[in-house]
């Protein structure tokens, strides 16, 4: 029996995403241990000093997955990365990197892991070695392309020459609840029941109305182009400033359920958890052309999974009135979204991806 050991948040009032990072261990743990004969303890650590007292442990362990916080200095997760390296020399150490952006502050410990796991990574490894303004693709695009102004906003690091292959997918943070509305089926008088009055469907978060940054600002773009439905079909979109009224969390699932089409804009990085909800309560998914990026589950099939708009919006618009026009095609498309979502778990690719990793 193989044994791993899993550093990262383990309390409930830790930070979610981190805690659905590490979530599929527990999701598969019986079939991590019957298909790839993998046991796993998982200690709490949050700080770096946490951390490092894990390592000092001095554990004997064939593997570890490493979950630091977004907020560390990247030189202090550097040292202890290294002296990670220096006390367990034969064993692979996964970190499982926190950062939303296909980028990472941490790149500089790839010498000293065996792969530096993103949620979200780039299918075009090499790109990894460019100079991107705002340090990661998707800022740089932006900026070059649309003419953003970041205003010193950087979210990236060099990666060691070299190393650029050992940044590798891993799986989009996802949590219990999904899994288990995924996989439990929808009684047919609630299938009968549930109606699809709202054509589309946006509600993105701003940050500051005042000093906007610039995802605020682009996330605002598209609900401009979106507004131009408004007097054609029923809407439910707003860009959410801090301060400012907004839908509650309740009505923000209600109303999701009962859309047509979602708009999923871009986040900090190129996909957000608005694209895996969509999916779940069978709306049509329109976002930004994602080609560039590898994420499982991977519900970003253009056209036949989800619907890709250009990243300046001029075929938002268009796009959306021809699936509100065609919805046989639209369906269609919904329910290979939906199988694929469902997919992923049926098959346990999780545990095929770790049995992946750790044959390296």
């Amino acid at each position: 029996m193989k044994k791993a050991i899993i550093i990262g948040p383990k309390s409930k009032k830790s930070d979610p995403i981190s805690i659905a990072q590490i979530n599929p261990f527990y999701q598969f743990r019986s079939s991590l241990k019957k298909e790839l004969g993998l046991s796993f303890e998982h200690f709490h650590a949050v700080s770096i000093s946490e951390i490092e007292n894990v390592i000092d442990q001095r554990f004997e362990a064939d593997t570890f997955f490493v979950r630091p916080q977004w907020s560390e200095k990247p030189k202090d997760l550097e040292r202890i990365m290294k002296k990670m390296r220096d006390v367990y020399p034969n064993s692979q150490i996964f970190l499982i990197d926190p950062f939303d952006q296909t980028s990472s502050r941490f790149f500089s410990v790839l010498p000293y892991v065996t792969r530096l796991i993103k949620y979200i990574c780039l299918k075009d490894k090499s790109l990894y070695i460019e100079d991107f303004i705002g340090g990661n693709f998707c800022t740089d695009k932006l900026v070059n392309e649309m003419g953003y102004n970041l205003n010193g906003w950087h979210v990236g690091s060099q990666v060691p020459d070299g190393y650029e292959n050992h940044i590798v997918p891993g799986w989009y943070a996802l949590c219990p609840k999904l899994k288990k509305q995924i996989l439990t089926p929808f009684p047919p008088r609630f299938l009968r029941a549930r109606r699809k009055d709202i054509d589309v469907f946006s509600h993105v978060s701003c940050g500051n109305r005042i000093e906007t940054e610039w995802y605020g600002l682009y996330r605002q773009a598209a609900i401009d182009v979106l507004n131009n439905l408004k007097h054609d079909y029923n809407l439910s979109i707003n860009a959410d400033y801090i301060g400012e009224p907004r839908i509650s969390r309740l009505q923000y699932q209600a109303f999701l359920r009962r859309s047509k089409i979602a708009f999923s804009p871009l986040g900090w990085g190129e996909i957000t958890m608005r694209s895996y909800e969509a999916v779940l309560n069978k709306c049509l998914l329109i976002q930004p052309n994602v080609d560039h990026v590898i994420v499982e589950p991977n519900i970003f099939i253009p056209y036949e999974t989800y619907i890709p708009v250009e990243w300046d919006y001029r075929d938002l618009e268009e796009k959306c009135r021809y699936y509100l026009n065609n919805p046989r095609e639209a369906n269609q498309i919904v329910e290979n979204a939906y199988t694929k979502f469902k997919e992923y778990f049926i098959s346990k690719k999780f545990v095929a991806r770790i049995g992946e990793l750790l044959a390296i």
